[in-house]
């Protein structure tokens, strides 16, 4: 609403109100009111029409092969039927195998095993670090910084380069690993002694810690579950695939092979090149299937199994 449209409004308002409260008084509206109404309400016009339907003008000629041939030409995408396969599908799929499958508490306990460094909250630290040219120095420079004094003026005033700073970060992120067992050593506040580093001698001071937190399976247990079903889903859907393909070598056809090895077969609709079913609704398969499916005559069948994504294998015939 601009302040134009709320003003508007405002001001009909009061004059509702206005008039409103003058026919309570007892005001009458003048009769130029009720003749305005009287006019509008009367008004009429005076008109002539005609009436024209097909019957009265002449037909349309008709059209000659030439004209029926340009027509068709200028409209094939519209008047020509596409090409399409009639396919059986068999599909080897984690994603419904895995609503399936039994977990075993040994396989979560060694996913969780694996993923728990990984998962927990490192402690973390921040740290200054000054890099020293001796033993001594670095001796003489943590002096100072236990004495309160700045770690930019101590590296300054001992010419040194300027102090590193490294705020919350893990044990694993300190690539110097003497520097690093030295900052998670010691408590908030506290300076190292001299450290015979991999950059040469160091003095490291920590100005803050944050804990870690090492996870329990029961805090993950729903996403290492997870993790678990779907790789034992996929593992499931490449064995049965394995053994369908063993079959199909050895003479079954795609449905008897199938079925034998449990694997659920889908007759899918008529679909276009371009994955569309014949009422123009795209089908969610696979391009690569249909690249194979248009490739292959009537009655023709993949010869072994295709892989159309991780977990995911199908084998296909052409039914029409």
């Amino acid at each position: 609403m601009t302040a134009d449209d709320l003003e508007g409004e405002i001001r009909d308002q009061l004059a509702e109100q206005h008039f409103t409260s003058g026919l309570g008084a007892g005001l009458s509206a003048p009769l130029i009111y009720s003749a305005l109404a009287a006019s509008y309400g009367l008004e009429s016009r005076s008109l002539q029409y005609l009436v024209l339907t097909p019957a009265q003008v002449p037909p349309p000629a008709k059209p000659s092969d030439a004209e029926l041939q340009a027509f068709m030409k200028d409209n094939a995408a519209r008047l020509i039927k596409p090409e399409t396969r009639t396919i059986t599908l068999v599909r080897f799929s984690a994603n419904l195998l895995g609503s399936t499958l039994k977990l075993d508490e040994a396989d979560i306990q060694k996913r969780f095993n694996f993923e728990k460094d990984t998962l927990s909250k490192p402690e973390t630290r921040s740290v200054v670090q000054l890099v020293l040219k001796s033993a001594a120095e670095a001796t003489q420079a943590a002096a100072k910084l236990n004495a309160g004094e700045d770690p930019a003026a101590v590296a300054k005033a001992m010419g040194a380069p300027a102090p590193i700073i490294l705020t919350d970060e893990p044990k694993s992120h300190i690539a110097d690993a003497s520097v690093a067992d030295a900052a998670f050593s010691l408590p908030v506040g506290a300076t190292s002694g001299a450290i015979n580093g991999q950059l040469g001698f160091a003095v490291v001071k920590v100005l803050k810690a944050t804990p870690g937190h090492a996870v329990t399976l029961d805090e993950v247990r729903a996403k290492v579950e997870d993790e678990v079903r779907k790789a034992n889903a996929s593992d499931k859907a490449f064995d049965l695939s394995k053994k369908y393909d063993e079959a199909h070598s050895g003479g079954a056809n795609l449905v008897d092979a199938a079925k034998k090895v449990g694997a659920p077969v889908v007759q899918l609709p008529p679909v276009t090149k371009d994955g569309k079913t014949a009422a123009g609704q795209p089908l969610p398969v696979p391009s690569r299937l249909l690249q194979e499916a248009f490739a292959m005559n009537k009655g023709g069948e993949t010869e072994g199994v295709e892989e159309a994504a991780p977990g995911e294998y199908y084998a296909i015939r052409i039914d029409d």
